[in-house]
């Protein structure tokens, strides 16, 4: 690369950081403001909350009151509508109104007011029939049939209300009237009506200070201002109806916080609603961001010299990276050709090279190395060689190797297998050698194998043929004896049962004789095949020699072997062999011994195997004998 193309590389990677640097600052002022609307969002629902709860508590207050006179009301009616008496009897069993309530009046069956309780009020005698919350009442009563039973409780009634010159009992712009009917035995007998004034959350609104708090607000769920802090009473009764929060927010959020909009003083304020449950409230809460423009521009003092410092900065560092850059890239030159020439070295080496790095990952796999695993450089560069291992003993004898080999200068040697691309396995005699860096640090290991497939093959057949009979592929007497004193001292350390059998064919030479050798090798043949039939994975069975057999049963006693050999001699007897038309039948004789204790060993086992046989041949043949004392 040239030398200019390598300085607008540099300068454009000092845009490029410039740049993010720039970025770095934006995501910080946007996460502070960020943070900063996350908190203004939890204290205006934190004050929307306890306002909430503030409004329902005193709505409860007062509709608990009025309930109760109004009950205690109708516990005194009969069949009579209400009267004077029964009203000033529950009216002196009332003691207090809620700190809520201004007035509490009871209303007869003809809307004229019989009694009250509250300050400053005398409006005994006034009428309230024509008033909607009166006829609403009284129409529920005439819908429920007339005749009410005592214990009827009937619902509660809340009216906004706009009390007239003549009412004494408010000067509020706007009050709520609840309101409840009380019933005789003969039905509808008149209403308890209790006013609440918006005054009741003036002690809520002087428990906050308004630091960064606009404004809090209870309206109806239509939109009129009922209470509202710090502005006080020029906003009661003003209807906000057409606002977006009631024509679109609240319909389909009761609870949440919104954006406000923005005020003369370009502060933006988030307002927190709630739709009191149960009651005909909304509470409201206006907190202001304390985000502005001051605050941006603060940030951007800030942010301004030290973007100048930066750019300053990578351009001293751009100059300075370009002649490291052109040094770097002399150095590259001469590296890869370094490379080129040690990769072509290993490519000529005869014997497979694997080169791995620390992490025991291939960086170099020579072509001797690719011919022999048919993976091609791509396909394993780069990665662990234990993946090229068959299984995890081959992984463990690798590590293991090169566990061995760090920190020496010797090589070390294993034997694994390893799966070739097409699947097929292939065993590798590996030898490792360690090279350490010029800082005395392990920087690779180089692995230089030979495969020995071919050869471990040849030493598995020889290894066989070592120990199997050619004619019949069973053991022969040397492999037999082997086994046979392994099973033997294992049973006496154990103290478990072990069984010896002897076979001899009866009149075998007859057979030669008679039909020549091919015939008696066939004849041997058939006879294993007939032994095998009967005997289990763990019984030991080989030939001797001649036509002598023996097999070892472990965890077998005398009688059980007697069963096996009863089997075996049955077997045979039962299966002749047809030779060019011609039956050739032939027999077996059987010795067995059991007797582990004995320190004769395995083969005195045999010899008196053998001398049972003896007696089985003289007693007749085709037969079984155990050996016993004195058996001859």
């Amino acid at each position: 690369m040239r030398l200019k193309s390598r300085m607008m590389i540099v300068t454009l990677a000092g845009v490029v950081f410039a740049a993010l640097l720039f970025g770095l600052f934006i995501f910080t002022v946007r996460q502070d403001y960020l943070a900063l609307q996350k908190q203004t969002t939890i204290r205006a629902e934190s004050i929307a909350r306890a306002l909430e709860e503030h409004v329902l508590r005193t709505y409860n207050e007062a509709k608990d009151s009025l309930d109760d006179v109004g009950w205690d009301v109708q516990s005194r009616l009969r069949d009579t509508g209400m009267t004077r008496a029964a009203v000033d009897r529950a009216l002196r069993n009332f003691d207090r109104l809620p700190s809520s309530v201004s007035v509490i009046e009871l209303i007869a069956e003809d809307g004229k007011v019989l009694g009250e309780i509250g300050k400053d009020v005398n409006d005994v005698g006034r009428s309230y029939a024509k008033k909607a919350f009166f006829q609403a009442h009284k129409n529920v009563a005439r819908n429920v049939g007339g005749v009410v039973t005592r214990d009827y409780r009937p619902p509660f009634r809340i009216d906004l209300y706009r009390p007239d010159a003549t009412e004494t009992w408010s000067r509020a712009a706007v009050v709520i009237v609840i309101s409840r009917a009380v019933y005789s035995q003969k039905g509808f007998a008149g209403i308890v009506m209790a006013v609440m004034s918006p005054s009741f959350l003036d002690r809520f609104f002087h428990s906050f200070t308004l630091d960064g708090l606009d404004s809090m607000t209870v309206y109806t769920r239509g939109g009129v201002v009922l209470a509202r802090a710090p502005f006080g009473d020029k906003f009661i009764g003003r209807s906000y109806a057409h606002a977006s929060l009631f024509r679109k927010i609240i319909p389909m959020a009761p609870v949440g916080v919104t954006q406000g909009p923005k005020s003369a003083d370009v502060i933006q304020r988030r307002i927190a609603h709630r739709v009191v449950s149960g009651t005909p409230f909304v509470v409201t809460v206006s907190v202001r961001d304390s985000w502005n423009r001051a605050l941006w521009n603060s940030e951007l003092r800030i942010l301004l010299p030290l973007f100048t410092i930066a750019f300053v900065g990578v351009a001293v560092f751009g100059f300075f990276l370009s002649r490291y850059v052109r040094r770097l890239s002399e150095a590259r030159k001469t590296l890869k050709a370094e490379v080129a020439f040690t990769s072509a070295l290993l490519d000529m080496e005869g014997s497979i090279l694997i080169v791995l790095n620390a992490d025991g990952r291939i960086v170099r796999f020579n072509r001797m190395a690719r011919a022999a695993t048919g993976f091609a450089l791509a396909e394993v560069l780069d990665t662990p060689m234990r993946r090229l291992l068959c299984n995890e003993d081959d992984v463990a004898a690798f590590e293991a190797m090169l566990v061995n080999v760090q920190g020496s200068a010797e090589h070390r040697e294993t034997e694994v297998r390893i799966r070739r691309k097409d699947g097929r396995e292939r065993t590798f005699l590996s030898t490792a050698i360690q090279l350490v860096s010029h800082r005395g640090m392990r920087a690779h290991v180089v692995i230089s194998a030979v495969d020995v497939t071919e050869h471990k093959q040849r030493e598995k057949d020889l290894i066989v043929l070592a120990n199997t009979d050619g004619l019949t592929g069973i053991k022969n007497r040397r492999s037999l004896l082997h086994d046979g004193e392994r099973e033997f001292r294992r049973a006496q350390r154990v103290g478990r049962p072990l069984s010896v059998m002897i076979f001899d064919l009866d009149h075998f030479k007859r057979i030669n004789d008679t039909y020549g050798h091919g015939v008696g090798d066939r004849v041997l043949q058939a006879f294993v095949s007939s032994v095998q039939k009967n005997l289990r994975d763990i019984d030991i069975f080989g030939r001797i020699g001649g036509e002598e057999f023996a097999v070892v049963l472990p965890e077998t006693t005398g009688d059980n072997a007697v069963a096996v050999a009863e089997r075996i001699r049955s077997t045979v007897a039962e299966a002749p062999l047809s030779i060019d038309g011609d039956i050739v039948k032939f027999t077996v004789s059987i010795g067995i011994d059991d007797r582990t204790g004995e320190n004769s060993g395995f083969e005195g086992m045999l010899a008196r195997a053998d001398e049972a046989l003896y007696a089985a041949k003289k007693a007749g043949r085709n037969r079984t004998e155990v050996y016993k004392d004195g058996i001859r």
